[in-house]
């Protein structure tokens, strides 16, 4: 037994769906983003991430950052809202190394 069918609706059908669940929009077909979203779980994750994206901004090891990489860096962290997390600022000195008033004398700075 044999069942012939007319397939063409079903694939348009197919096609218009397809572009509607697109992820990227037709103009940017087959380019992926230069940062994918990415979701954590915690607080001290998110800071983490912040903190790390801000260091490879800068292309060197906090070590080797001079004053004005660390302002920048400092900027990039401002316009990710880095500095509305509590604690963000004692974790930041952490992880650079400096002293609290030298974090908020930069942040006055700038």
């Amino acid at each position: 037994m044999c069942i012939n069918i007319d397939l063409t609706p079903y694939l348009a059908t197919k096609k218009v769906i397809d572009q509607i669940c697109q992820i990227t929009g037709p103009d940017h077909a087959g380019v992926e983003s230069e940062s994918p979203e990415k979701f954590v779980s915690d607080v001290d994750s998110l800071m983490g991430q912040l903190i790390e994206k801000a260091m490879n901004n800068a292309n060197k090891p906090v070590t080797s950052m001079s004053k004005e990489d660390e302002f920048q860096g400092m900027r990039d962290l401002k316009k990710s809202g880095f500095y509305m997390i509590k604690g963000s600022i004692k974790r930041l000195s952490g992880e650079w190394g400096v002293s609290l008033p030298t974090i908020y004398k930069y942040l006055e700075e700038i």
